[in-house]
């Protein structure tokens, strides 16, 4: 290779390649960095989104079927009786409602939403509930008024805890998606300054 050399900088033309190509490298590594952080912060706000849709489907679902079990609890206790296939419905009802709440507590703590209400509820129902269940085959006497207020109360605290947990869930897909755009924005600006391109 022919060096060409400006005598009066003592600068040669081999020099200034191999500073060009350092230089490139060097953007070329940056502006991949760059694309590689935009693609992972654009898949945590996917992620973000996609538990945010699935607590906002939760809570919808929710109170769609506290509905339907108000309904039916209300018809139950009409008569301020209740009876042993009451029972039997009631016991259904409570199982479920037994079972469903170590995942509800899993996704207020996941998403650091307080659960003290909900809890509460739980508690005045399960204490309020569990002597009427004790014997599935006799008749209890019951007031009405109070079983489906005991019943609404929980599903009330319940309907409310979900929607924290999927207002919440909202606004960290939000923050995700904001801070991925930032960072996707940043990514093209290191392509734009490094002569990456797109």
């Amino acid at each position: 290779e022919i060096e060409v050399c400006d005598w009066s900088s003592d600068v040669c033309s081999s020099d200034l390649s191999d500073a060009a190509k350092k230089a490139a490298d060097d953007a070329a590594a940056k502006a991949e960095e760059a694309a590689e952080s935009a693609s992972e912060a654009a898949q945590k706000a996917i992620e973000a989104k996609t538990a945010a849709d699935n607590a906002a489907t939760a809570a919808k679902n929710a109170q769609d079927d506290a509905d339907e079990a108000n309904s039916m609890l209300s018809d139950i206790a009409n008569d301020n009786k209740l009876t042993a296939q009451e029972k039997q419905q009631t016991k259904k009802e409570w199982d479920v409602i037994v079972s469903e709440k170590p995942k509800n507590d899993a996704s207020a703590d996941k998403f650091g939403v307080s659960k003290t209400a909900y809890g509460s509820a739980y508690t005045a129902l399960s204490t309020y509930i569990t002597p009427l269940l004790s014997d599935l085959s006799s008749t209890s006497n019951i007031t009405g008024t109070e079983f489906r207020a005991k019943f609404k109360a929980y599903y009330d605290a319940r309907t409310d805890l979900l929607n924290a947990i999927s207002a919440k869930a909202k606004e960290l897909a939000d923050n995700a998606q904001e801070a991925a755009d930032e960072i996707g924005r940043a990514s093209c600006r290191e392509r734009v300054l490094w002569g990456g391109g797109w």
